[in-house]
């Protein structure tokens, strides 16, 4: 019996894989004909559907490999997800910060999605708690070094830093002022 089963699901997979490719020829001739750069855009899918494919693979395998496989998968199609936000805004700066994303927090995901599909609360924990280290630690980057550096060219940046000391003079200036008039 088990060997109907195993037919049908090749037979599903052949059929996904497929449907995937004709759609993705369509989508390929159709960008041609109204001259959409698909390319240009499109690059950081040669790192997202690898990682993706490894994510699938980890969850499919029942063995040692199937939890490293999962998460590295996770790894890589988070990888190619920063890279395709950064192509398409040009802010390729933010790598000193968005790393962050990737490790833990793509590692995290990758726990997480393992311990839900095995039924392991422990692994799923342990990956929202690295989701969350990795969020905290992109929020802090993002704000020290977009923010207050200005990396990318907005936030406070170099033009701001000479008002931002006289404030800060200022206000020093007038507390040991009034502190001063007190005593």
């Amino acid at each position: 019996m088990s060997s109907g089963n195993d037919k049908r699901s090749q037979r599903d997979a052949n059929l996904t894989i497929a449907t995937l490719l004709i759609l993705a020829g369509v989508v390929a001739l159709v960008a041609q004909f109204v001259r959409i750069p698909l390319g240009r855009y499109m690059w950081p899918f040669s790192v997202i559907v690898p990682g993706v494919l490894l994510v699938v693979l980890g969850l499919g395998l029942r063995n040692q490999a199937s939890e490293g496989l999962t998460v590295l998968g996770s790894l890589v199609t988070g990888v190619g997800m920063v890279l395709f936000l950064q192509n398409l805004t040009g802010l390729w700066a933010s790598w000193a910060y968005s790393w962050a994303l990737i490790a833990p927090g793509a590692v995290g995901l990758g726990q997480a999605v393992y311990g839900t599909v095995r039924d392991d609360p422990a692994k799923v924990a342990e990956g929202w708690g690295s989701m969350r280290a990795g969020l905290w630690m992109f929020v802090v980057g993002f704000v020290f070094f977009e923010l207050v550096i200005g990396l990318s060219g907005f936030g406070l940046g170099k033009t701001s830093w000479p008002i931002v000391i006289i404030v800060l003079g200022a206000v020093l200036l007038v507390r040991s002022i009034v502190g001063h008039s007190r005593d």
